[in-house]
């Protein structure tokens, strides 16, 4: 089958001999779109004998930027819309929700999986678009888009399969990642212009790349310094650098998969006897070294974490063998064994003063014993060591005596503060920037023990990189205690929503009222807000679900939901507090 080259930009087309015209005519490039004289006796019509090697690296880039100008604005086109349609609900979705799943995990990472599978959708749609753009001279910008739309599943297909399988060659020592990344480059264009499937199109494009992979390796390398070269210069623009840099990142995109595809229109002229369903038996080498890859993952981590994995299985063991004691103990500290849909009356405010908290703490206080010599109207030890070579901690548990209003505000009352954590060499081993050590996550939950009639609660202490419990021999930290002395309750019903109460010359005001959560602002502090309290149409008290709130310094936000219907909330406020501090020091 003869083969008809274009002299303007170098494209070839197979036509048979019967189609061929008898006498000179003048012809149409379907590719550049420009006329030239046709002549049968022409030396441009070529037997269908290979060529040896691919296009000059110069004429390579010349006809990649002949062919952009021409066409590469509606691939720049098709991707900019891909972009706007992935990033804009990305974006709004990134500004709003967070404030509205904070408080429930669940749905903190749906949203992260729905976010990531809809980024997905869209590259892979787009990306579709793109390919049977460039593959079709004949096909617009909304035909390419239809088109990438009716083949997303094939793509997806193909794209995953690349994905594993250059991810997998390179996770063994890279190179095998390379040269999958040159073979299986092309699959997307035959893909597009043949429509075959997944492995089927991943090995036609390894045999075209075959006998050609030094050469495809070292223009694609030219690529990646262009595209190296232009990032680096215009960044450095004076005033519109960032500008510059964002705008021929976007147009490289467009210009690299023109300069990709003219290198496959290259391989199949150099291959024009490659079948369209090439034989299947060279498939299991490169799946084989993808999967050993893969594996090495599992592998190097046990490795790696022989002696934590070890540690591990011996701290299960030993919880296996202590689980009644152990189910007992968390049943009497978290209060496990009661029912936990159902909240129990709320504390009632006292009245007191400064000289009835002072005597009460005093008459509270825990035995010498127990606080190695100091009076102390709280208990500390060490409850459990997490080990995780990046982020170690343990439980700190604080057990509280029973001391009046100090479960009003169970969130904020207590607050517990490490100095440092000395292992047995003194090197303070406390990381005190982890984002688990900031000022929120200093005060524990406190929670009532009515056996024994204290409270205790929590605190998760981070350490630095690679501790470990062996080394710990100290810690040394403070706990504060905020305890209210006048307490002002406020009873709001739904038609109170709107209305401002003042508070201590503070303005308090109920912003809505909804089914089964409502919204406060005020304009003090969070420690001020002791309870929200919420009731049902047969004044029982709901049990609280979640808090969120927000401060700007000068006015505090609010949002609390409950688990019914509301009716009636009830919020107390400490218009003055008295706050007490407790060092405290415990060795290993």
């Amino acid at each position: 089958m003869p083969i008809i080259t274009c002299p303007h930009c170098g494209a070839v087309r197979n036509t048979p001999l019967d189609r061929l015209p008898q006498q000179k005519t003048r012809a149409r490039c379907p590719e550049c779109r420009q006329h030239f004289a046709f002549d049968p006796a022409s030396r441009r019509i070529k037997a269908t004998e290979p060529p040896g090697q691919l296009s000059g690296i110069g004429t390579l880039l010349t006809r990649s930027w002949e062919l952009f100008c021409r066409r590469g604005w509606g691939l720049f086109l098709i991707y900019l819309v891909g972009a706007v349609l992935i990033l804009t609900p990305l974006t709004i979705a990134a500004l709003y929700l967070p404030t509205l799943v904070i408080n429930s995990p669940a749905l903190i990472w749906s949203c992260i999986i729905l976010g990531i599978a809809y980024a997905l959708f869209g590259a892979t749609w787009i990306t579709a678009g793109m390919f049977h753009h460039i593959v079709d001279p004949q096909r617009n910008t909304r035909t390419a888009i239809s088109k990438g739309w009716s083949s997303f599943g094939s793509f997806f297909r193909l794209l995953l399969l690349m994905t594993v399988v250059v991810a997998g060659g390179s996770l063994l020592f890279l190179i095998p990642g390379i040269i999958f990344t040159i073979w299986f480059l092309f699959s997307q264009f035959i893909l597009a212009e043949e429509g075959l499937g997944s492995l089927a199109a991943l090995d036609k494009s390894r045999e075209l790349v075959k006998g050609y992979g030094w050469q495809v390796f070292s223009r694609l390398l030219l690529l990646l310094l262009i595209f190296l070269s232009v990032s680096t210069l215009t960044s450095r623009l004076p005033v519109v650098g960032e500008a510059a840099n964002l705008l021929s990142t976007l147009l490289m995109v467009p210009f690299s998969l023109i300069y990709t595809y003219l290198i496959y229109r290259d391989l199949k002229q150099c291959h024009p006897f490659v079948q369209s369903q090439p034989s299947s038996n060279h498939r299991w080498p490169y799946l084989t070294i993808a999967l050993l890859g893969w594996l090495l993952i599992p592998a190097v981590f046990g490795l790696v974490h022989r002696q934590d994995l070890i540690a591990l299985a011996d701290s299960n063991l030993t919880f296996l063998k202590e689980a009644n004691r152990g189910t007992e103990m968390a049943a009497n500290l978290f209060g496990l064994m009661e029912d936990q849909s159902q909240q129990e009356a709320y504390p009632i405010p006292k009245d007191l003063t400064i000289a009835d908290y002072d005597r009460l703490i005093r008459e509270k206080s825990f035995p010498t014993d127990l606080t190695e010599g100091h009076p102390s109207p709280a208990v500390f030890s060490g409850l459990r060591f997490w080990l995780d070579e990046r982020n170690p901690h343990f439980w700190l548990e604080v057990r509280l005596a029973d001391l009046p209003n100090l479960t009003l505000s169970a969130r904020r009352s207590a607050r517990v503060m490490i100095e440092k954590v000395l292992d047995t060499d003194q090197q303070d081993q406390y990381d005190r920037q982890h984002s688990f050590e900031s000022g929120p996550f200093q005060w524990i939950d406190i929670r009532t023990d009515k056996k024994e009639k204290i409270l205790s609660g929590i605190r998760s202490v981070y350490l630095k990189e690679g501790a470990r419990p062996e080394q710990i021999s100290k810690i040394v930290g403070r706990l504060e205690l905020t305890l209210p002395l006048r307490i002002k309750t406020l009873q709001l019903h739904r038609q109170d929503v709107g209305k401002v109460f003042s508070v201590a010359g503070k303005a308090l005001k109920l912003e809505s009222l909804e089914s089964d959560r409502l919204s406060l602002s005020f304009q003090g502090e969070l420690q001020q807000i002791l309870s929200v309290r919420a009731y049902n149409p047969e004044e029982k008290p709901l049990l609280e679900e979640g808090e969120i709130w927000q401060s700007d310094g000068r006015l505090l936000n609010l949002q609390n939901m409950f688990n019914g219907q509301i009716d009636a909330v009830t919020v107390l406020v400490a218009t003055d507090t008295l706050t007490r501090s407790y060092p405290f020091e415990i060795s290993h």
